[in-house]
Protein backbone atom coordinates (compact mmCIF):
# COMPACT_ATOMS: atom_id res chain seq x y z
CA UNK A 1 0.00 0.00 0.00
CA UNK A 2 1.60 3.31 -0.69
CA UNK A 3 2.64 6.06 1.91
CA UNK A 4 0.84 8.85 -0.56
CA UNK A 5 -2.48 7.91 1.61
CA UNK A 6 -5.43 10.33 1.36
CA UNK A 7 -5.88 12.12 4.50
CA UNK A 8 -9.29 11.38 6.10
CA UNK A 9 -10.76 12.73 9.81
CA UNK A 10 -12.71 9.52 10.13
CA UNK A 11 -9.39 7.64 10.93
CA UNK A 12 -7.87 6.91 14.41
CA UNK A 13 -4.55 4.74 14.95
CA UNK A 14 -3.00 3.50 18.04
CA UNK A 15 0.50 3.19 19.20
CA UNK A 16 1.81 -0.31 19.77
CA UNK A 17 5.42 -1.22 21.90
CA UNK A 18 7.21 -3.76 20.59
CA UNK A 19 9.51 -5.76 22.03
CA UNK A 20 11.41 -6.12 19.37
CA UNK A 21 11.69 -5.00 15.61
CA UNK A 22 12.10 -9.17 14.56
CA UNK A 23 9.79 -10.14 11.45
CA UNK A 24 8.11 -12.60 13.77
CA UNK A 25 7.10 -10.02 16.53
CA UNK A 26 5.99 -7.54 12.90
CA UNK A 27 4.04 -10.37 11.65
CA UNK A 28 1.99 -10.89 15.14
CA UNK A 29 1.07 -7.46 15.75
CA UNK A 30 0.14 -7.10 12.48
CA UNK A 31 -2.55 -10.05 12.83
CA UNK A 32 -3.69 -8.15 15.88
CA UNK A 33 -4.11 -4.95 13.94
CA UNK A 34 -5.87 -7.09 11.49
CA UNK A 35 -8.28 -4.41 9.55
CA UNK A 36 -7.20 -1.14 11.93
CA UNK A 37 -4.67 1.32 11.80
CA UNK A 38 -1.55 1.61 13.96
CA UNK A 39 1.65 2.89 14.71
CA UNK A 40 4.38 0.21 15.74
CA UNK A 41 7.24 1.68 17.64
CA UNK A 42 10.19 -0.37 18.29
CA UNK A 43 13.01 0.17 20.69
CA UNK A 44 16.08 1.19 19.64
CA UNK A 45 19.24 -0.35 18.12
CA UNK A 46 20.99 -1.34 21.46
CA UNK A 47 23.77 -2.80 19.04
CA UNK A 48 24.75 1.13 18.04
CA UNK A 49 27.95 2.30 19.08
CA UNK A 50 27.02 5.48 20.77
CA UNK A 51 24.06 6.36 22.13
CA UNK A 52 23.09 9.64 19.78
CA UNK A 53 22.98 6.84 16.91
CA UNK A 54 20.15 5.29 19.25
CA UNK A 55 16.44 5.73 17.67
CA UNK A 56 13.16 3.91 18.02
CA UNK A 57 12.14 2.35 14.51
CA UNK A 58 7.93 3.24 13.56
CA UNK A 59 6.22 0.88 11.11
CA UNK A 60 2.59 1.47 9.82
CA UNK A 61 -0.49 -0.19 9.28
CA UNK A 62 -2.82 1.32 7.62
CA UNK A 63 -6.28 -0.38 7.21
CA UNK A 64 -4.73 -3.46 7.80
CA UNK A 65 -1.90 -3.26 5.15
CA UNK A 66 1.36 -2.43 5.78
CA UNK A 67 2.48 1.06 4.57
CA UNK A 68 5.19 0.83 2.04
CA UNK A 69 7.80 3.17 0.26
CA UNK A 70 9.97 1.60 -2.53
CA UNK A 71 8.70 -2.07 -2.34
CA UNK A 72 9.40 -2.22 1.51
CA UNK A 73 8.12 -1.40 4.68
CA UNK A 74 7.36 2.71 5.25
CA UNK A 75 10.16 2.90 8.29
CA UNK A 76 10.89 6.24 9.96
CA UNK A 77 13.47 7.12 12.84
CA UNK A 78 12.29 8.76 16.19
CA UNK A 79 14.81 9.94 18.46
CA UNK A 80 15.30 7.52 21.70
CA UNK A 81 15.18 10.51 23.95
CA UNK A 82 11.39 10.00 23.86
CA UNK A 83 9.67 9.70 27.42
CA UNK A 84 7.26 7.04 26.34
CA UNK A 85 5.85 6.86 30.16
CA UNK A 86 5.01 10.53 30.32
CA UNK A 87 4.81 11.83 26.82
CA UNK A 88 1.54 11.68 24.98
CA UNK A 89 0.86 9.04 23.02
CA UNK A 90 -0.99 11.52 20.43
CA UNK A 91 2.03 13.56 19.71
CA UNK A 92 4.40 10.18 19.25
CA UNK A 93 2.07 8.93 16.80
CA UNK A 94 1.86 12.58 14.64
CA UNK A 95 5.09 12.68 14.95
CA UNK A 96 5.57 9.10 13.13
CA UNK A 97 2.65 9.80 10.95
CA UNK A 98 4.35 13.37 9.90
CA UNK A 99 8.16 11.83 9.65
CA UNK A 100 6.55 9.27 6.96
CA UNK A 101 4.68 11.73 4.84
CA UNK A 102 1.26 9.68 5.52
CA UNK A 103 0.40 13.25 7.62
CA UNK A 104 0.79 16.62 6.30
CA UNK A 105 -1.44 18.48 9.14
CA UNK A 106 -1.36 16.70 12.37
CA UNK A 107 -4.55 18.42 14.20
CA UNK A 108 -7.22 16.66 11.30
CA UNK A 109 -6.05 12.98 12.73
CA UNK A 110 -8.24 11.56 15.70
CA UNK A 111 -5.95 9.42 17.80
CA UNK A 112 -7.13 6.27 19.54
CA UNK A 113 -5.97 6.54 23.17
CA UNK A 114 -3.91 3.62 24.71
CA UNK A 115 -2.67 2.44 28.01
CA UNK A 116 0.94 3.17 28.39
CA UNK A 117 1.57 -0.40 29.53
CA UNK A 118 0.17 -1.77 26.19
CA UNK A 119 2.72 -4.06 24.69
CA UNK A 120 2.79 -6.89 21.95
CA UNK A 121 5.49 -9.17 23.98
CA UNK A 122 3.13 -11.41 25.07
CA UNK A 123 0.27 -13.15 22.24
CA UNK A 124 -2.63 -14.96 23.47
CA UNK A 125 -1.76 -18.70 22.79
CA UNK A 126 -4.91 -18.90 20.59
CA UNK A 127 -3.41 -16.23 18.25
CA UNK A 128 -0.67 -18.93 17.31
CA UNK A 129 -3.02 -21.07 16.13
CA UNK A 130 -4.28 -18.90 13.55
CA UNK A 131 -2.77 -18.95 9.96
CA UNK A 132 -2.01 -15.85 8.29
CA UNK A 133 -3.67 -17.21 4.83
CA UNK A 134 -4.58 -20.69 3.53
CA UNK A 135 -1.39 -22.58 3.14
CA UNK A 136 0.65 -24.46 1.18
CA UNK A 137 0.04 -23.27 -2.27
CA UNK A 138 -0.61 -19.55 -1.53
CA UNK A 139 2.53 -19.78 0.46
CA UNK A 140 4.45 -20.72 -2.48
CA UNK A 141 3.30 -18.22 -4.79
CA UNK A 142 3.87 -15.20 -1.97
CA UNK A 143 7.53 -16.68 -0.64
CA UNK A 144 8.88 -18.86 -3.98
CA UNK A 145 12.20 -19.10 -2.15
CA UNK A 146 13.12 -21.41 0.89
CA UNK A 147 14.61 -18.30 2.70
CA UNK A 148 11.70 -16.62 2.51
CA UNK A 149 9.46 -19.41 3.64
CA UNK A 150 11.61 -20.10 6.42
CA UNK A 151 11.26 -16.71 7.46
CA UNK A 152 7.41 -16.67 7.25
CA UNK A 153 7.31 -20.05 9.46
CA UNK A 154 8.51 -18.69 12.48
CA UNK A 155 5.43 -15.90 12.62
CA UNK A 156 2.73 -18.31 13.82
CA UNK A 157 2.64 -22.44 14.25
CA UNK A 158 0.19 -22.86 11.97
CA UNK A 159 2.48 -21.53 9.40
CA UNK A 160 5.49 -23.87 10.93
CA UNK A 161 3.25 -26.52 10.25
CA UNK A 162 2.84 -25.79 6.73
CA UNK A 163 5.98 -24.00 5.82
CA UNK A 164 7.80 -27.36 7.32
CA UNK A 165 6.00 -29.76 4.99
CA UNK A 166 6.42 -27.59 1.85
CA UNK A 167 10.28 -27.53 2.61
CA UNK A 168 10.45 -30.84 3.17
CA UNK A 169 8.95 -31.98 0.39
CA UNK A 170 11.01 -29.14 -1.97
CA UNK A 171 14.40 -31.66 -0.27
CA UNK A 172 12.58 -34.74 -1.27
CA UNK A 173 11.98 -33.76 -4.64
CA UNK A 174 15.61 -31.88 -4.95
CA UNK A 175 17.40 -35.14 -4.20
CA UNK A 176 14.71 -37.23 -6.57
CA UNK A 177 15.75 -34.92 -9.34
CA UNK A 178 19.58 -35.38 -8.21
CA UNK A 179 19.68 -39.01 -8.70
CA UNK A 180 19.89 -39.48 -4.66
CA UNK A 181 17.87 -42.39 -4.45
CA UNK A 182 18.68 -43.49 -1.10
CA UNK A 183 18.40 -39.75 0.48
CA UNK A 184 14.73 -39.74 -1.19
CA UNK A 185 13.59 -43.24 -0.13
CA UNK A 186 14.69 -42.16 4.00
CA UNK A 187 12.80 -39.28 3.75
CA UNK A 188 9.76 -41.16 2.62
CA UNK A 189 10.24 -44.06 5.02
CA UNK A 190 10.30 -41.81 8.01
CA UNK A 191 6.83 -40.50 6.92
CA UNK A 192 5.38 -43.77 6.24
CA UNK A 193 6.08 -44.97 10.08
CA UNK A 194 3.70 -42.22 11.40
CA UNK A 195 0.51 -43.51 11.98
CA UNK A 196 -0.95 -40.30 10.37
CA UNK A 197 -0.39 -40.36 6.60
CA UNK A 198 -1.09 -36.92 6.11
CA UNK A 199 2.81 -35.99 5.97
CA UNK A 200 3.12 -38.95 3.46
CA UNK A 201 0.58 -37.31 1.60
CA UNK A 202 2.20 -34.02 1.61
CA UNK A 203 5.38 -35.39 0.09
CA UNK A 204 3.84 -37.76 -2.51
CA UNK A 205 0.30 -35.65 -4.03
CA UNK A 206 1.88 -32.10 -3.77
CA UNK A 207 3.81 -30.81 -6.64
CA UNK A 208 6.61 -28.29 -6.39
CA UNK A 209 9.43 -26.63 -8.82
CA UNK A 210 13.01 -27.73 -8.55
CA UNK A 211 16.07 -27.45 -10.78
CA UNK A 212 18.34 -30.08 -11.96
CA UNK A 213 22.65 -30.15 -12.01
CA UNK A 214 22.16 -29.05 -16.16
CA UNK A 215 22.63 -25.86 -17.25
CA UNK A 216 23.94 -24.89 -20.94
CA UNK A 217 25.28 -21.66 -21.94
CA UNK A 218 23.94 -19.66 -18.64
CA UNK A 219 24.86 -20.98 -15.45
CA UNK A 220 21.62 -19.27 -14.07
CA UNK A 221 19.43 -21.05 -15.67
CA UNK A 222 19.02 -24.82 -14.75
CA UNK A 223 17.02 -27.42 -15.96
CA UNK A 224 13.61 -27.12 -14.24
CA UNK A 225 11.14 -29.38 -13.80
CA UNK A 226 7.53 -29.04 -11.91
CA UNK A 227 5.30 -32.27 -10.25
CA UNK A 228 5.27 -34.33 -8.04
CA UNK A 229 7.83 -36.54 -6.12
CA UNK A 230 6.32 -39.72 -9.21
CA UNK A 231 6.22 -37.38 -11.76
CA UNK A 232 9.66 -35.87 -11.57
CA UNK A 233 11.26 -39.16 -11.38
CA UNK A 234 9.45 -40.52 -14.16
CA UNK A 235 10.29 -37.48 -16.23
CA UNK A 236 13.79 -38.09 -15.46
CA UNK A 237 13.32 -41.77 -16.59
CA UNK A 238 14.55 -42.87 -13.22
CA UNK A 239 13.32 -46.86 -13.45
CA UNK A 240 14.67 -49.88 -12.55
CA UNK A 241 17.84 -51.14 -14.90
CA UNK A 242 17.57 -54.92 -15.42
CA UNK A 243 20.43 -56.52 -17.42
CA UNK A 244 20.33 -59.88 -18.44
CA UNK A 245 18.00 -60.47 -16.33
CA UNK A 246 19.48 -59.08 -13.37
CA UNK A 247 18.44 -55.81 -11.53
CA UNK A 248 21.62 -53.88 -11.42
CA UNK A 249 20.15 -50.67 -10.06
CA UNK A 250 16.90 -49.93 -8.15
CA UNK A 251 14.77 -47.45 -9.65
CA UNK A 252 13.52 -43.79 -8.11
CA UNK A 253 9.77 -44.10 -9.47
CA UNK A 254 9.93 -47.94 -8.27
CA UNK A 255 10.22 -46.87 -4.68
CA UNK A 256 8.22 -43.53 -4.65
CA UNK A 257 5.01 -45.79 -6.21
CA UNK A 258 5.38 -48.66 -3.12
CA UNK A 259 4.96 -45.30 -0.92
CA UNK A 260 1.87 -43.96 -2.72
CA UNK A 261 0.39 -47.52 -2.43
CA UNK A 262 0.17 -47.04 1.64
CA UNK A 263 -2.07 -44.24 0.82
CA UNK A 264 -6.02 -44.33 0.14
CA UNK A 265 -6.42 -44.99 -3.79
CA UNK A 266 -2.73 -45.16 -4.45
CA UNK A 267 -2.80 -47.39 -7.23
CA UNK A 268 -5.43 -45.02 -9.17
CA UNK A 269 -3.43 -42.35 -7.79
CA UNK A 270 -0.15 -43.65 -9.61
CA UNK A 271 -1.93 -43.59 -13.00
CA UNK A 272 -3.18 -40.11 -12.29
CA UNK A 273 0.02 -38.34 -11.22
CA UNK A 274 1.39 -40.57 -14.82
CA UNK A 275 -1.40 -39.39 -17.60
CA UNK A 276 -0.64 -35.84 -16.24
CA UNK A 277 2.55 -36.36 -16.66
CA UNK A 278 2.48 -37.72 -20.28
CA UNK A 279 -0.87 -36.62 -21.45
CA UNK A 280 -0.36 -37.54 -25.52
CA UNK A 281 2.00 -39.13 -27.47
CA UNK A 282 1.86 -36.44 -30.06
CA UNK A 283 3.81 -33.87 -28.11
CA UNK A 284 7.14 -36.30 -27.44
CA UNK A 285 7.06 -37.29 -31.03
CA UNK A 286 7.24 -33.51 -31.75
CA UNK A 287 9.95 -32.83 -29.65
CA UNK A 288 11.84 -35.73 -30.75
CA UNK A 289 11.31 -34.80 -34.34
CA UNK A 290 12.79 -31.01 -33.54
CA UNK A 291 16.27 -32.29 -31.21
CA UNK A 292 16.84 -34.36 -34.89
CA UNK A 293 16.31 -31.70 -37.03
CA UNK A 294 18.33 -29.24 -34.88
CA UNK A 295 21.04 -31.90 -34.87
CA UNK A 296 21.32 -32.86 -38.08
CA UNK A 297 21.57 -29.36 -39.48
CA UNK A 298 24.70 -28.12 -37.16
CA UNK A 299 26.02 -31.45 -38.30
CA UNK A 300 25.17 -31.00 -42.10
CA UNK A 301 27.57 -27.41 -41.34
CA UNK A 302 30.36 -29.79 -40.21
CA UNK A 303 30.04 -31.86 -43.21
CA UNK A 304 30.35 -29.22 -46.23
CA UNK A 305 29.88 -25.70 -44.38
CA UNK A 306 32.78 -22.92 -44.21
CA UNK A 307 34.24 -22.28 -40.69
CA UNK A 308 32.21 -19.36 -40.02
CA UNK A 309 28.58 -20.93 -41.17
CA UNK A 310 29.75 -24.40 -38.76
CA UNK A 311 29.99 -21.99 -35.70
CA UNK A 312 26.84 -20.06 -36.40
CA UNK A 313 25.13 -23.52 -36.55
CA UNK A 314 27.02 -24.65 -33.35
CA UNK A 315 25.68 -21.50 -31.76
CA UNK A 316 22.47 -22.40 -32.99
CA UNK A 317 22.18 -25.43 -31.85
CA UNK A 318 23.66 -25.02 -28.44
CA UNK A 319 20.18 -21.99 -28.06
CA UNK A 320 18.30 -24.31 -29.18
CA UNK A 321 19.37 -26.52 -26.08
CA UNK A 322 19.31 -23.80 -24.26
CA UNK A 323 16.68 -24.76 -21.09
CA UNK A 324 13.11 -22.48 -21.79
CA UNK A 325 10.71 -22.03 -19.21
CA UNK A 326 10.26 -24.50 -16.62
CA UNK A 327 9.24 -28.72 -17.71
CA UNK A 328 5.73 -29.75 -16.92
CA UNK A 329 5.27 -32.80 -18.65
CA UNK A 330 7.17 -35.14 -20.90
CA UNK A 331 10.73 -35.83 -20.50
CA UNK A 332 13.84 -33.82 -18.73
CA UNK A 333 15.72 -34.97 -21.90
CA UNK A 334 15.49 -36.62 -24.94
CA UNK A 335 17.28 -39.94 -24.93
CA UNK A 336 16.89 -40.13 -28.65
CA UNK A 337 18.71 -36.70 -28.98
CA UNK A 338 21.88 -37.95 -28.03
CA UNK A 339 21.47 -41.87 -29.10
CA UNK A 340 20.92 -39.95 -32.75
CA UNK A 341 23.92 -38.23 -32.16
CA UNK A 342 26.06 -41.32 -31.65
CA UNK A 343 24.79 -42.77 -34.43
CA UNK A 344 25.67 -40.24 -36.68
CA UNK A 345 29.34 -39.86 -35.15
CA UNK A 346 29.17 -43.43 -36.52
CA UNK A 347 28.32 -43.20 -40.00
CA UNK A 348 30.53 -39.90 -40.61
CA UNK A 349 33.21 -41.09 -39.08
CA UNK A 350 34.94 -42.34 -42.34
CA UNK A 351 33.68 -39.49 -43.90
CA UNK A 352 35.37 -37.29 -41.15
CA UNK A 353 38.37 -38.71 -41.49
CA UNK A 354 38.45 -42.08 -40.17
CA UNK A 355 39.83 -41.42 -37.02
CA UNK A 356 39.32 -39.61 -33.63
CA UNK A 357 42.19 -36.90 -33.89
CA UNK A 358 40.86 -35.76 -37.07
CA UNK A 359 39.36 -32.12 -37.07
CA UNK A 360 35.56 -32.48 -38.13
CA UNK A 361 35.45 -35.81 -36.03
CA UNK A 362 37.17 -34.21 -32.63
CA UNK A 363 34.58 -31.15 -33.50
CA UNK A 364 31.35 -33.73 -33.39
CA UNK A 365 32.29 -35.32 -30.40
CA UNK A 366 33.53 -32.48 -28.01
CA UNK A 367 31.37 -29.59 -29.38
CA UNK A 368 28.17 -31.80 -30.19
CA UNK A 369 28.21 -34.82 -28.43
CA UNK A 370 29.76 -33.62 -25.15
CA UNK A 371 27.50 -30.71 -25.13
CA UNK A 372 24.28 -33.02 -24.93
CA UNK A 373 26.06 -34.72 -22.48
CA UNK A 374 25.31 -31.74 -19.86
CA UNK A 375 21.53 -32.29 -20.34
CA UNK A 376 21.48 -35.76 -18.76
CA UNK A 377 19.46 -36.54 -15.94
CA UNK A 378 21.47 -37.20 -13.16
CA UNK A 379 20.38 -41.22 -12.72
CA UNK A 380 21.56 -41.73 -16.51
CA UNK A 381 25.08 -39.79 -15.69
CA UNK A 382 25.16 -42.17 -12.76
CA UNK A 383 24.71 -44.88 -15.44
CA UNK A 384 27.32 -43.58 -17.29
CA UNK A 385 30.03 -43.45 -14.33
CA UNK A 386 29.52 -47.12 -14.25
CA UNK A 387 29.33 -49.95 -16.91
CA UNK A 388 26.92 -52.58 -18.08
CA UNK A 389 28.25 -54.91 -15.27
CA UNK A 390 28.53 -52.46 -12.35
CA UNK A 391 25.77 -49.81 -12.30
CA UNK A 392 24.93 -47.70 -8.96
CA UNK A 393 23.65 -45.24 -7.91
CA UNK A 394 27.12 -42.74 -7.90
CA UNK A 395 28.94 -39.75 -9.42
CA UNK A 396 32.21 -40.21 -7.99
CA UNK A 397 33.98 -43.25 -9.42
CA UNK A 398 34.55 -42.18 -13.21
CA UNK A 399 32.80 -38.28 -13.19
CA UNK A 400 34.92 -35.53 -12.66
CA UNK A 401 33.29 -33.30 -10.70
CA UNK A 402 33.71 -30.87 -13.49
CA UNK A 403 30.29 -32.68 -14.68
CA UNK A 404 27.56 -33.08 -12.07
CA UNK A 405 27.63 -30.94 -10.69
CA UNK A 406 28.81 -29.10 -13.24
CA UNK A 407 31.75 -26.73 -13.10
CA UNK A 408 30.66 -23.06 -14.54
CA UNK A 409 34.12 -22.10 -14.99
CA UNK A 410 34.67 -25.70 -16.60
CA UNK A 411 35.14 -24.16 -20.47
CA UNK A 412 31.56 -25.00 -22.60
CA UNK A 413 33.50 -26.97 -24.95
CA UNK A 414 35.50 -28.75 -23.30
CA UNK A 415 35.52 -32.95 -23.04
CA UNK A 416 34.01 -34.10 -20.08
CA UNK A 417 35.80 -37.39 -18.49
CA UNK A 418 33.48 -40.47 -17.99
CA UNK A 419 34.25 -44.34 -19.10
CA UNK A 420 31.86 -46.06 -20.16
CA UNK A 421 32.51 -49.53 -20.89
CA UNK A 422 30.57 -51.98 -22.82
CA UNK A 423 30.93 -55.84 -22.91
CA UNK A 424 29.80 -55.55 -26.72
CA UNK A 425 33.06 -54.13 -26.88
CA UNK A 426 35.76 -54.86 -24.72
CA UNK A 427 38.62 -52.95 -25.28
CA UNK A 428 36.31 -49.61 -25.19
CA UNK A 429 36.99 -48.77 -21.94
CA UNK A 430 38.85 -45.86 -22.91
CA UNK A 431 37.49 -42.24 -21.49
CA UNK A 432 34.46 -42.02 -24.50
CA UNK A 433 34.63 -38.66 -23.87
CA UNK A 434 37.85 -37.85 -23.94
CA UNK A 435 38.79 -39.98 -27.13
CA UNK A 436 36.02 -40.15 -29.35
CA UNK A 437 37.26 -43.73 -31.08
CA UNK A 438 35.06 -45.37 -33.55
CA UNK A 439 34.58 -48.70 -31.05
CA UNK A 440 34.18 -45.44 -27.94
CA UNK A 441 30.96 -44.39 -29.80
CA UNK A 442 29.68 -47.91 -30.01
CA UNK A 443 30.45 -48.76 -26.53
CA UNK A 444 28.25 -45.58 -25.42
CA UNK A 445 25.22 -46.12 -27.87
CA UNK A 446 25.23 -50.14 -27.36
CA UNK A 447 25.59 -48.78 -23.07
CA UNK A 448 22.42 -46.34 -23.50
CA UNK A 449 20.39 -48.31 -25.92
CA UNK A 450 20.33 -51.29 -23.07
CA UNK A 451 19.82 -48.71 -20.67
CA UNK A 452 16.93 -47.68 -22.05
CA UNK A 453 15.49 -50.85 -23.33
CA UNK A 454 15.55 -51.99 -19.68
CA UNK A 455 13.84 -49.15 -18.67
CA UNK A 456 11.29 -49.55 -20.97
CA UNK A 457 10.56 -52.90 -19.87
CA UNK A 458 10.85 -51.76 -16.25
CA UNK A 459 7.99 -48.83 -16.95
CA UNK A 460 5.95 -51.70 -18.13
CA UNK A 461 5.90 -53.55 -15.15
CA UNK A 462 5.11 -51.04 -13.11
CA UNK A 463 2.30 -49.41 -14.92
CA UNK A 464 0.94 -52.59 -17.22
CA UNK A 465 -2.44 -51.84 -15.68
CA UNK A 466 -2.40 -48.07 -17.65
CA UNK A 467 -1.76 -48.79 -21.11
CA UNK A 468 -2.18 -44.81 -21.37
CA UNK A 469 0.95 -44.39 -19.43
CA UNK A 470 2.73 -46.24 -22.75
CA UNK A 471 3.07 -43.02 -24.49
CA UNK A 472 6.31 -42.37 -23.65
CA UNK A 473 8.50 -45.55 -23.78
CA UNK A 474 11.66 -45.64 -25.47
CA UNK A 475 11.28 -46.46 -28.85
CA UNK A 476 14.26 -48.57 -30.60
CA UNK A 477 12.61 -48.31 -33.83
CA UNK A 478 13.39 -44.60 -34.40
CA UNK A 479 16.99 -45.75 -34.35
CA UNK A 480 18.69 -45.81 -37.33
CA UNK A 481 21.77 -47.84 -36.62
CA UNK A 482 19.93 -51.66 -36.44
CA UNK A 483 23.52 -53.72 -35.42
CA UNK A 484 21.79 -53.92 -31.26
CA UNK A 485 18.10 -54.16 -32.60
Amino acid sequence: MSSNRTESKQDSYELCFLKNGKLETLAEAHMRIKGGNAVLLCPPDSNSNTPWEQRYHAYFILEGQWAEKDEGFNIVSLPSSLDLKNQNKDAIIQMALSQAGIIKDPSTIPLKQQPSESKLSLIANDMMEEAIFPFPDSASLVFPDSASLVRFSITCRQANEDVGALLYRRKLLQHIIYGKKDEAEAMLKQASWLTDKTLLSKLLLKKDTVASYSFGLDKNNPVKMKGTALQIAAGADDFDVIISGKKVVDGMSEMIASYLRQLPEGEAEIAKQMNERFPDEKSEEERCLRDIEALNKVVKAIEDATDAECNQALAEFRQYLEPKGVITTGKQFNEKLLLHALDLYIEKYAAFGNEWRSLKNLLFWEKIICYIRRFLPANLAQTFAGNDKNLKRSLGDYFDTSFFPLNDRFSLDANFPVRTYSSDYPDSSSSICLIGSLNAAWAAFSFLSKIMLSKNSSIKNLFMEHPANSNFLFDARNITTKKFF
